[in-house]
């Protein structure tokens, strides 16, 4: 019996390792980016972080912000064309889980089109999307470094998973500092978040 662990993503991590942005996207040789960002991360300005040092490098941007929980097929759909529409080559993904599992979405759509709930399930993805870059704001969601996205059908009141390892971030950047303006009960929900993902996979009989 063999198994398989597979995890294509590089990770960057420590205080203010979030000045390293522009040089990751710069690695793409990227002259326009498209930050994926939910209204929470603006409304606390941690996205002004991304924007000094992309501007500061003389990369520009433009900012999709209309990422909501449970983030819809609709929604991912959205991102996608706001990417193609202003030519963006690298997606920036800064927030929890829906704002990184949005960008996973749009990256697959803004390169293989169709509709989303063609790609749910396994290994569904043929072709890698538009680099994506992931900035986690708290400790819980794991999604920066995986090949899952969960997005809802609304339509259908279901949400779904694609899994694929070309939609894995290409890079993510770890920022503890990103996280100290989180609200305490949110920090407490995602530690533990984070915590009880550590204890399933140890006990785990499949592992």
């Amino acid at each position: 019996m063999s198994y398989l662990f597979q995890l294509p993503t590089k990770i960057i991590f420590g205080t203010n390792s979030i000045n390293e942005l522009a040089k990751e996207v710069s690695l793409f040789k990227a002259k326009k980016v498209l930050l994926v960002i939910d209204p929470g991360v603006i409304k606390a300005g941690l996205h002004e972080k991304l924007t000094s040092c992309l501007t500061s490098a003389g990369i520009s941007f433009d900012i999709f912000d209309g990422v909501e929980p449970d983030p819809s097929i609709a929604t991912a759909t959205k991102a996608a064309e706001m990417a193609k529409e202003v030519q963006a080559e690298v997606l920036v993904a800064l927030g929890g889980g829906s704002a990184i599992d949005t960008a996973k979405s749009a990256s697959i759509l803004s390169k293989s089109g169709g509709n989303l709930k063609d790609y749910a399930g396994v290994n569904k993805v043929q072709e890698a999307g538009m680099p994506l870059i992931a900035i986690p704001t708290t400790a819980g969601t794991g999604s920066e470094v995986t090949v899952f996205a969960v997005m809802s059908d609304p339509d259908n009141n279901e949400k779904f998973t694609i899994s694929s390892p070309l939609i894995a971030p290409n890079t993510t950047i770890l920022d503890p500092v990103l996280t100290l303006t989180l609200p305490p009960s949110l920090t407490a929900f995602t530690g533990m978040d984070a915590l009880t993902h550590a204890i399933e996979a140890y006990t785990s009989v499949v592992a």
